[in-house]
C-alpha cells in the first residue's frame, strides 16, 4: 500500500478523474494506502473534491456521514499506525535479510552466470557444469592474449549460449531492455562482466546497494567496506592467481593480439 502507482489503483483513479464513478469502498484503510501522507491526500482533499463518497468498512469510516472528529482525528491516527506498521515490518524484513547474507546465504532473484540454485535450498548456490566451463574458457582465453572483442566472437561463432540465451533455456523467466535482437547474443559488457567478477573465486557480495527509505524504490550504492562478504560461500571456478593476473591486464587495458 505504500506505492499509489499500483496498476489497479490507477485505472481506479482513471474512472474517478473520468466520473464514471462516485464511490470508492475499500476493506479497510490500509487496504486503500499505508502512506501517511498520501492516503490523506486522497481522502480528505481530492476525493471531496471531487465528489467522491470513500468507505472503509471495517474502520468504520464513511465520507458522508463522517464527523469533525472521525475526520481530524481517528482518520489520521489510523492512517499514521498503518504507515507505522509498514516501517517495522520492513525495519523487520531488511534486519531478517542482513542476518541471511552475513551468513552467506543468497537472496538474490537470479545467480551469476555459471552457478545455479540448489534445487534442495534456493539459499545455496552450486556449480552449473555448462556455464562454469564457458566462465573458465573466457578466463584462459583472455590470459593467453584474446581480447574482449576476439572472445566475443569466438562465443558467438561456437554458438555457445549467451547467459541471457541460457537462462531462457534452463526456464528462468528473465527480461533485458536492451535486448535488441530475438535471440540475445554474447556482448563486450557481458564478457567483461565475466571478467571482473569476484563470485568466481569463491566469494559471495551481497548489499552492494541499499533503498533510500521504506517508501521509496530508489536505491543508492553501499561503500565497499559495508557490504557483506562471504568468503567460501559459493563454489571457485577461477583460482586467485588467475582473477588477479585478468585484474592487472585489464587495469593496464592492453591487450596481446589474438593468434
Amino acid at each position: 500500500g505504500l506505492n499509489f502507482e499500483r496498476p489497479g489503483f490507477q485505472r481506479m483513479l482513471k474512472d474517478v478523474y473520468s466520473g464514471r464513478i462516485n464511490m470508492v469502498i475499500v476493506k479497510d484503510l490500509s487496504r486503500f494506502g499505508r502512506d501517511y501522507i498520501e492516503t490523506g491526500n486522497y481522502i480528505k482533499k481530492k476525493f471531496p473534491m471531487l465528489n467522491v463518497r470513500f468507505l472503509a468498512i471495517l474502520d468504520g469510516y464513511d465520507s458522508l456521514t463522517a464527523s469533525a472528529s472521525d475526520r481530524n482525528l481517528l482518520l489520521p491516527v489510523k492512517n499514521f499506525v498503518n504507515d507505522n506498521s509498514s516501517r517495522d515490518t520492513s525495519i523487520r524484513i531488511r534486519s531478517h535479510m542482513a542476518v541471511m547474507r552475513k551468513e552467506g546465504l543468497y537472496i538474490s532473484a537470479y545467480v551469476a552466470y555459471g552457478y545455479r540454485k540448489s534445487p534442495e535450498d534456493k539459499r545455496k548456490i552450486i556449480l552449473d557444469e555448462y556455464a562454469s566451463k564457458n566462465v573458465k574458457q573466457i578466463f584462459d582465453w583472455f590470459q593467453a592474449g584474446i581480447s574482449i572483442l576476439n572472445i566475443v566472437k569466438k562465443l558467438n561463432d561456437m554458438g555457445i549460449l549467451s547467459p541471457a540465451e541460457y537462462k531462457r533455456a534452463l526456464g528462468i523467466r528473465s527480461y533485458y531492455s536492451f535486448q535488441t535482437y530475438p535471440k540475445a547474443q554474447w556482448s563486450y559488457v557481458a564478457v567483461k562482466r565475466i571478467l571482473t567478477n569476484e563470485m568466481y573465486l569463491g566469494r559471495m557480495i551481497q548489499g552492494k546497494t541499499r533503498k533510500i527509505n521504506y517508501k521509496l524504490k530508489s536505491v543508492v550504492h553501499v561503500p565497499r567496506d559495508q557490504q557483506d562478504i562471504v568468503e567460501g560461500a559459493v563454489p571457485r571456478i577461477i583460482s586467485k592467481e588467475q582473477f588477479d593476473c585478468v585484474q592487472r591486464i585489464l587495469n593496464r587495458d592492453t591487450y596481446a593480439p589474438h593468434n
